[in-house]
């Protein structure tokens, strides 16, 4: 039986807690296994075999840097010599195997994309870049694209390996087409992410009124909103000065089985962001046959290259051009599960 320790004290939403919850619920089951878990206290999660230590919720970054200082280094000595490390940063004396999945790629790509944070959020990425170049290098550095393989290739001195997210298709009907979807004579677009700067989302809704595009458009937008409220406050002001309260609808953050049945009734999901990792929620649409109208970065173009299910629009694309795009979308091939995930993610830990 291995011994395995997974630190995820920085993990508390978006595709890392995904990931982390895949894995647990799979991790928690396997034999092969004896896992510690340690976590902050926002994370909350169900296991029956499963070790938890969870930090103080008070001074967390103190007790995160305090657990990989101390708490790691002593879980080897009591015979924990491979680590499944979920963050930003790892300075820790650890001296064991040591698989890292990178959670966040804004520190090295922000400073390409200046209008999307404020100065508090360039100071608090270029702190965390500063931090992983502290870091140790793992035996592992795990990316959830090839594009972010080739960011990082020069930046770590390590071996690193692409997996990319799993979906969950059990129980969907994926043989469904689109026009099967609309409700009624508005066409249903969402956007579910976390509310920020950077997903664009106030750009593409003045896009929507100056194509004219809110007379045959309805909007839904899911996802955390107290991650940026200055942002979230000027995004209600613009729904509110231009006048399309009827037609955008901030729903906030949902359970994930009520956002994906929000999807799956959804002529199209709209994705914005500047820039990604590994957008889960793209997954997710594809596997069920929902059409992915995007903005184009690095990885969002390889996802259409290598499965399909994506359209590309501009803003600067036309009223007309636009409604093309929902006409005849194109069926995606992606079937990667969170079982083959897991598969490959033990694979790397079994030959560490």
């Amino acid at each position: 039986m291995t011994k395995l320790i997974i630190n995820a004290t920085s993990v508390k939403a978006g595709g890392a807690k995904k990931r982390l919850l895949e894995f647990l619920s799979r991790a928690d089951r396997d034999d092969r296994y004896k896992i510690i878990l340690l976590k902050n206290s926002a994370f909350d999660v169900k296991v029956s075999r499963t070790h938890l230590i969870t930090l103080p919720s008070s001074m967390e970054p103190l007790f995160r840097l305090l657990s990989d200082i101390f708490i790691v280094p002593l879980m080897y000595l009591l015979g924990y010599k491979k680590a499944y490390i979920f963050g930003n940063f790892f300075i820790s004396p650890y001296p064991g195997r040591m698989i890292w999945n990178l959670t966040n790629i804004e520190p090295f790509v922000h400073e390409r994309h200046e209008v999307a944070y404020t100065g508090r959020h360039h100071r608090r990425l270029a702190i965390l870049r500063s931090l992983f170049w502290l870091s140790r290098n793992p035996d592992i550095l795990v990316a959830q694209s090839e594009s972010t393989a080739s960011l990082l290739k020069n930046k770590c001195d390590c071996r690193i390996e692409n997996v990319y997210n799993g979906i969950d298709i059990s129980g969907r009907d994926l043989s469904r087409d689109a026009s099967e979807r609309v409700n009624d004579k508005s066409i249903s677009l969402i956007v579910i992410c976390q509310v920020i700067r950077y997903k664009r989302i106030d750009q593409f809704l003045n896009y929507l009124m100056q194509k004219g595009l809110f007379d045959s458009v309805k909007l839904q937008i899911v996802g955390k909103l107290t991650w940026d409220t200055e942002y979230v406050h000027e995004l209600r002001n613009l729904i509110a000065s231009l006048h399309i309260e009827d037609r955008v609808t901030l729903c906030g953050e949902l359970p994930h089985e009520q956002t994906l049945s929000m999807l799956e009734k959804s002529d199209a999901l709209v994705y914005t962001n500047a820039y990604d990792n590994c957008p889960n929620v793209v997954l997710e649409a594809m596997s069920c046959g929902v059409h992915v109208l995007a903005l184009e970065n690095e990885v969002i173009k390889e996802l259409a290259r290598k499965f399909g299910g994506v359209s590309f629009f501009t803003f600067e694309m036309g009223h007309n051009e636009f409604l093309e795009l929902l006409d005849s979308p194109e069926p995606s091939t992606y079937r990667f599960t969170w079982d083959d995930h897991y598969s490959e993610i033990t694979r790397m830990i079994d030959q560490l």
